[in-house]
């Protein structure tokens, strides 16, 4: 069984890259998305004014409105299934 204490215990999971790599706040694991794409390239991707390279999902608080605060993540992290291109 692989988990942590940021994302769901997942039983037979095979695909430890992915889990390694996603950090908490994250829509989906990292590397699900497109290869060679970042969160940044992400139009849900939501800097912070003040890091920008920092950020976390756009629509984080409306699919986990118990958590007080989003997490943030880096920009360059791996991107997850749901990337869209930023247009």
């Amino acid at each position: 069984m692989i988990g942590t204490d940021h994302l769901t215990q997942i039983h037979g999971f095979r695909d430890t890259l992915k889990h390694s790599l996603t950090q908490p706040g994250m829509a989906h694991f990292a590397c699900s998305g497109p290869k060679g794409e970042t969160c940044e390239g992400c139009k849900h991707f939501l800097p912070y004014r003040t890091q920008p390279r920092r950020g976390t999902y756009r629509i984080y608080q409306a699919l986990m409105p118990h958590v007080p605060t989003a997490p943030g993540f880096d920009g360059d992290a791996s991107a997850c299934k749901f990337f869209s291109k930023d247009t």
